[in-house]
């Protein structure tokens, strides 16, 4: 059997084996080698390239074209050929505009027939998309998407103050995705490219992309909250970690105060931003989820770290957890101060009949003042018997709640951190620099076992030894939440097994994470499964 002979069946199972980026140019000069051949041409339209600004115009006449062939009345058409056309539109899985200059009424009336897009990339240039054209193509919920990659490169060669008069910033698309119903993206890039070294040049100020770049209201939404596993967020020298944990801890009127966002992030690619080093096991603490941080290209995390401080980093990326039992520890006794004095206030607000409702009253010591009346003509309230009197509230569950709670601290998720370091830095100091970070990461794998083996001993003394569920990792999609003992369960202290480290995913509670020095590219010095190779296989390119 020849390959121009093969059944239909054998060239999709060859055709899903070609990466997305080279599937048109595959597909294309497949059915020019073999035209005779059952070659499926829906392969053509599966993931679609656009490279150049024509192409847009060309593929919207096509779509569009075929969508109206229905009603035509030419008699030559074939019937295959025409139930092929109108199918066009619906085989489009995904769509890649790669290129700065287009149209973008164009792009937006064809994004509009493509009913079945999973993933979408565009890039915006300084002569393409405005704000409105975003808002406007995101104001209606994509509802099949899965990805989403948005790319920008706003510089310019002359100077021009049309974007600050005009007030023209992309702050309006994060508000309008923040609209789109319940989560259903679960990988998102939002990316700036910094500026090159022609540009840097310039005598002035280059148009920023975003102006207030709130983060609160968009992470928040529900259209990213309880699905979002992977998120790349550069923006050049915009200090983002601090918006971004704050986002993830923040409340509104629209979200209940106990739910968590963001609680399933396992990928977090935060390169180019102004994230400080002592930032990095707070992005930990938020994220419990996070297995693969990359930092490369961060002004203050770009190697420069002296002698002792990637120690200092190890030690505390392993005691990410000790942080975050603490924090819980803080809420859970807000809660159970409030539920005290509730059930208290609960108990005393409403008196028994023939009660004296001045009875458990604290009386206020000083010298009483002359006026204060010694008699009174008020006829005494009737005495009613003591069974019809209402029986006092039991203090049982206002006992429970005042009995101690302790939290115990998990081992950290963290399987690779990446950054890139500077050129002051050569390949030969990188075993160095890993051997401090394991030392460190070392020490505090110790502390953390010295500090659950203590609580263990807690739980003879009448201390409530609690954990976080598995629930906190949010694979069944639900968010975390930390009202109560929600999220928490009991610990039986007389089981070694659930007092001891433990790590989930086959890893060992002793080893560190992954620390690579190598940059997105492929050709750099790349650990294996660094997060690196992770950012290729989620977002699909070396960015």
């Amino acid at each position: 059997m020849s390959f121009e002979t093969l059944p239909p069946e054998l060239y999709d199972a060859i055709f899903y084996q070609v990466p997305t980026a080279e599937l048109q140019e595959t597909v294309l000069a497949t059915t020019r080698a073999i035209p005779f051949a059952c070659v499926p041409v829906h392969h053509l339209f599966r993931c679609i390239h656009l490279r150049a600004p024509e192409q847009a115009i060309l593929l919207y006449r096509r779509l569009r074209n075929g969508r109206n062939l229905k009603h035509a009345a030419s008699a030559d058409v074939d019937a295959s050929s025409l139930t092929e056309r109108e199918q066009a539109a619906g085989w489009v899985k995904e769509f890649f505009l790669e290129t700065w200059s287009v149209d973008a009424e164009i792009v937006i009336n064809l994004i509009r027939l493509l009913p079945n897009l999973q993933a979408l990339t565009i890039w915006v240039g300084p002569n393409s998309f405005a704000p409105e054209h975003l808002e406007e193509l995101f104001l209606k919920p994509l509802l099949g998407l899965r990805y989403l990659a948005l790319r920008f490169r706003p510089y310019v060669q002359k100077a021009t103050y049309y974007q600050f008069l005009k007030g023209a910033y992309f702050d309006s698309t994060l508000v309008a995705l923040s609209r789109w119903p319940s989560g259903f993206i679960p990988t998102l890039s939002i990316v700036q490219d910094p500026l090159d070294q022609q540009e840097q040049k310039q005598t002035f100020a280059q148009p920023i992309v975003f102006f207030r770049f709130d983060l609160s209201v968009f992470l928040r939404s529900p259209a990213l909250s309880p699905a979002l596993t992977s998120l790349r967020l550069r923006v050049p020298c915009r200090p983002v970690a601090r918006s971004l944990c704050s986002a993830a801890a923040a409340n509104d009127s629209s979200n209940s105060s106990s739910n968590l966002p963001l609680v399933g992030l396992k990928f977090l690619d935060l390169s180019t931003c102004g994230v400080l080093e002592n930032e990095v096991d707070t992005i930990m603490v938020r994220f419990p989820s996070l297995q693969h941080l990359i930092l490369d290209g961060c002004q203050i995390m770009r190697g420069d770290l002296r002698d002792g401080e990637w120690n200092a980093l190890g030690r505390r990326c392993a005691l990410v957890g000790v942080r975050r039992a603490k924090d819980r520890e803080k809420v859970l006794k807000a809660w159970l101060e409030s539920s005290t004095v509730v059930e208290t206030i609960g108990s005393d607000a409403a008196p028994a009949m023939g009660q004296d409702p001045n009875r458990g009253r604290k009386v206020k010591g000083g010298r009483k003042g002359l006026a204060t009346a010694t008699i009174s003509f008020r006829k005494p309230d009737p005495v009613v018997p003591s069974s019809l009197s209402r029986p006092p509230v039991p203090q049982t569950r206002v006992g429970q709640a005042k009995k101690k709670i302790r939290i115990l601290p998990p081992i950290s998720r963290l399987v690779s951190l990446s950054i890139a370091l500077s050129s002051m830095h050569t390949p030969d100091k990188y075993p160095t620099l890993r051997a401090e970070f394991e030392e460190g990461w070392a020490e505090g794998v110790a502390v953390l076992a010295i500090t659950r083996s203590r609580l263990g001993r807690s739980a003879g003394n009448g201390v409530r030894i609690m954990k976080f569920t598995k629930s906190v990792n949010a694979d069944d999609g639900e968010p975390e939440r930390e009202e109560g003992l929600d999220g928490l369960e009991d610990v039986d202290p007389f089981d070694p097994e659930a007092i001891e480290l433990s790590r989930e995913d086959g890893l060992s509670s002793h080893d560190p994470p992954i620390l690579c020095f190598a940059g997105p590219a492929r050709a750099g010095l790349h650990e294996d499964n660094c997060g690196h190779s992770v950012g290729w296989m989620v977002m699909g390119d070396e960015l």
